[in-house]
């Protein structure tokens, strides 16, 4: 499983776990073998195929038959997403600041214990801000294990985190170079070692807030839900550096501080982020943990957690995150992450009414309004947008200022959320320019679409360690 070297780490502990071979082909297969249902890599039902076919060549012969109007797609685009700005209304509306209040000292014996899992690849240039973050968090260092997961082949950072991690108690779990080579087969073959009451994941370049673990723990020993995960916030600490990284900051503290809480206040269904969440072991391991040929694995999971009857919850003590700072690095992110939702979609509707026997008409109507809406979002911006402005420039008699009203209400109700969030003090310049930033997600939505069909499990690696700023190498903000 491992490399030998400056850290011997197959001790017995993590040996008797089972043998690498074992470990490497439930981490691969497991899921598709025993719940094929929840494995995207099982593909599409002949109803979807069927309900797919018929939807597109509906449109086709209504386009070429001009039966489809311009006035038409607005009626359809504004009764789409009337649900979804009347939940972000709601969702600012009835906001409280999250801010963390004192952690009541607990007793050690009664903490659980964590086990943390960082995968990597390529990440030589934040090993040692990760080590360092680690080691700062505020719980006790004999109740949390630490595994750094990296790709056999990938000896640059294996070097890098051996010599990070030297003179601590953290581990290098070697993951075999075995297809698909994506986050969540690492992520489930770094489980099979994992002793911790917790499962806890962060990204190569998190900075988690040091009581993040503490305020977690208490959150499983006081929360009255059945209980399976508890989502952190994300905040980009780079968001001034250029106008992607702004865009994407504000995204992030709007998602997280705001839209996130609403969604587990209402009981719905959340499409979890791919970095600090924190999951029952137990529960993660009962529902077949992460399916590694989905390439946004997190919120995938978060839909089967709630199939099954669990609840999540939020905490406000944020992960400091490095945002993409131009287009080229920011396309290949945002591609996967639509990739991955529509995997996920497709997973989710393959068996629509055993879905709405698990999740219930409420919980379905949430992921509708929120889930299923922001991907035919990031699919209409664009063509939206272009057609509005050659309609009102070309065609200006034929123009209704009407046609703009799911914009305006879009816009303000992201306006209020971003007031709410914690980029109150640094939005405007984003908000002022996010109408250019949307439509760029139907360009990323293309990009999903021709992957679904030329590489559906491709992973699409964000470089990380290229920001200027100077990441802190300890969570100092007030919250």
């Amino acid at each position: 499983m491992m490399r030998k070297g400056k850290s011997d780490i197959i001790d017995a502990s993590l040996s008797s776990a089972g043998s690498i071979n074992e470990n490497l082909y439930k981490a691969c297969y497991e899921l598709l073998e025993q719940h094929p249902e929840h494995s995207v890599k099982t593909g599409l039902t002949r109803k979807q195929m069927l309900f797919l076919f018929i939807t597109v060549t509906a449109l086709i012969v209504a386009m070429s038959l001009n039966l489809l109007s311009f006035h038409k797609v607005v009626i359809g685009f504004s009764i789409l997403f009337t649900g979804q700005i009347l939940f972000r209304f709601y969702a600012a509306i009835t906001h409280k600041n999250g801010a963390a209040s004192t952690l009541a000292p607990t007793s050690s014996s009664a903490l659980p214990t964590f086990t943390i899992l960082i995968p990597l690849y390529k990440e030589e240039a934040v090993v040692k801000r990760s080590v360092d973050a680690m080691r700062s968090m505020n719980y006790p260092a004999n109740l949390v294990e630490v595994f750094y997961l990296t790709e056999a082949d990938d000896l640059a950072t294996e070097v890098a985190v051996e010599k990070a991690i030297s003179g601590t108690p953290f581990k290098l779990v070697s993951v075999p170079p075995q297809a698909p080579r994506t986050k969540p087969k690492a992520l489930n073959f770094g489980l099979k070692y994992a002793s911790g009451d917790i499962i806890t994941i962060y990204d190569a370049e998190d900075i988690p807030h040091p009581d993040q673990l503490t305020a977690v723990a208490l959150t499983y020993i006081e929360s009255e839900k059945n209980l399976a995960v508890v989502q952190c916030p994300l905040h980009a600490y780079n968001g001034a550096e250029s106008w992607i990284s702004s865009q994407f900051d504000l995204e992030y503290a709007i998602h997280f501080d705001v839209w996130l809480p609403a969604m587990t206040k209402l009981n719905w269904p959340i499409p979890l982020g791919g970095t600090s969440n924190h999951f029952d072991r137990d529960v993660l391991q009962k529902v077949g943990a992460w399916d590694p040929y989905n390439v946004t694995e997190d919120a995938d999971l978060g839909f089967r957690l709630a199939q099954n009857g669990y609840a999540a919850e939020m905490v406000p003590y944020p992960t400091l995150e490095e945002a993409p700072l131009s287009l080229k690095q920011w396309l290949p992110q945002r591609t996967r992450w639509i990739k991955g939702h529509i995997q996920s979609l497709f997973v989710l509707t393959r068996f629509p009414k055993q879905v709405i026997n698990r999740l219930g008409l409420w919980n379905c109507f949430g992921v509708l309004i929120t889930f299923a809406s922001a991907i035919f979002a990031s699919a209409l911006h664009g063509p939206f947008v272009l057609y509005s402005l050659y309609t009102l420039l070309f065609q200006s008699e034929s123009f209704h200022p009407l046609y703009l009203l799911p914009l305006i209400l879009g816009f303000i109700s992201v306006v209020l959320a971003a007031h709410m969030s914690s980029a109150k003090e640094r939005k405007w310049k984003a908000l002022i320019t996010a109408p250019i930033y949307w439509p760029l997600m139907s360009i990323a939505f293309l990009n999903a679409i021709w992957e679904l069909k030329t590489k559906p499990f491709n992973w699409s690696k964000t470089q990380h360690g290229v920001s200027k700023f100077n990441a802190p190498s300890l969570y100092k903000q007030n919250i």
